[in-house]
């Protein structure tokens, strides 16, 4: 299977399908896309699978959009998702500012 990106609307997109290392390339190239928007919402929850590789991409995509004074901010993931976010121990990386406990 293979990974989609969808542009929802203006600043929103929705990735499906695996985000692992099969499809580095492709989530590399979708979310260096998604980033060029200033301010971007990725929803997660049709993500089927994903693996280290894929919460990487997704941590650099975040990293470089703060680096460029954006933000990416990574919603709805799916239960594979919060998982692997889980198992690797950087929920707080990818929190919601609801989530952080923020206003």
């Amino acid at each position: 299977m293979s990974l989609n990106c969808t542009k929802t609307s203006q600043g929103r997109f929705a990735l499906s399908g695996e985000l692992d290392i099969y499809n580095a390339n492709e989530a590399k190239a979708a979310m260096r896309d998604i980033v060029s928007d200033r301010d971007a919402e990725v929803d997660l929850s049709q993500i089927t699978e994903i693996d280290f590789v894929g919460i990487q991409v997704l941590l650099a995509a975040k990293h470089e959009a703060e680096s460029n004074n954006g933000a990416l901010h990574l919603s709805e993931p799916s239960p594979v998702v919060k998982d692997a976010l889980e198992l690797l121990g950087v929920e707080p990386a990818v929190a919601t500012p609801q989530e952080a406990g923020e206003s």
